[in-house]
C-alpha cells in the first residue's frame, strides 16, 4: 500500500511538472509566434519601402510563372486588373530583365507606370517613365507613358509642365489615335489665364 501511494504521488508529482513543462511551451510559443509576426511586418515594410521608392520587387514570383513574355505579360495583367499591383510589378519587372528586346517589354515597363499611377504614387510612376523613355524612348507605348505623365503634372497643378509633355507626345506622335484629344486639351489650357501666365 505504501508503494501504491508512493507511486501515485511520484506520477502526481510528474504530471504536475509536465503541466508545468507544457504550460512553458505554450508561453515560448506565443512568443516566438509574437516575433515572427513582427518579423512578418518589418520585411513587408521592407518590401514596400524598396519597391515605392526603389523600384526594387521583392514579391514572390508565382511557382506556375510562364517563361514566354507572351504568357508573363499575361499573369502579371490579371493581377494588375485584380488590384494586385505589387504581384503584377515583380512580373512585368521580371518580364523585362529576362527579355529586354521583346516587344511586349515596353509595354510591360508602362504598366509598371500605370499601377503606381493607380495607386496614387505620382513620384514612382515618374521614375517608372523617366526609366522607360531612357530605355524605350522610340517605341509606340512611349506616346502612352507621355499621356500619363502629362495627366499627373495636370493634376498636381503643374499646368506649364504639362503642356510641354502633351507637345512633346504631338510631336512624336501626330497620327495617334488620341491625337485630336490632345490638341482639344492643349488649347484648353492655353486658354486658362492661370496657365498661361505661368501660376500654375
Amino acid at each position: 500500500r505504501g508503494d501504491v501511494r508512493s507511486n501515485a504521488t511520484s506520477l502526481a508529482s510528474r504530471m504536475e511538472a509536465a503541466e508545468l513543462e507544457i504550460r512553458r511551451l505554450r508561453g515560448k510559443n506565443e512568443e516566438y509566434a509574437f516575433q515572427l509576426e513582427r518579423i512578418r511586418k518589418q520585411l513587408q515594410q521592407l518590401s514596400e519601402l524598396l519597391d515605392e521608392r526603389f523600384g526594387i520587387s521583392t514579391a514572390p514570383l508565382p511557382d506556375d510563372l510562364p517563361t514566354d513574355p507572351k504568357g508573363m505579360m499575361a499573369a502579371a495583367d490579371e493581377r494588375f486588373e485584380r488590384g494586385l499591383y505589387r504581384a503584377a510589378r515583380s512580373i512585368y519587372r521580371t518580364l523585362v530583365r529576362r527579355h529586354p528586346k521583346d516587344k511586349l517589354a515596353p509595354r510591360a515597363w508602362l504598366r509598371i507606370g500605370e499601377s503606381y499611377a493607380r495607386e496614387n504614387n505620382f513620384e514612382s510612376t515618374l521614375r517608372e517613365l523617366t526609366g522607360m523613355e531612357r530605355n524605350y524612348g522610340k517605341t509606340p507605348e512611349m506616346a502612352e507613358a507621355y499621356l500619363l505623365v502629362g495627366a499627373i503634372l495636370e493634376k498636381q497643378g503643374q499646368c506649364r509642365k504639362a503642356l510641354a509633355v502633351y507637345e512633346a507626345f504631338l510631336d512624336r506622335s501626330k497620327k495617334h489615335a488620341r491625337a485630336g484629344a490632345i490638341k482639344a486639351r492643349i488649347a484648353r489650357l492655353k486658354k486658362d489665364p492661370a496657365c498661361a501666365k505661368g501660376r500654375r
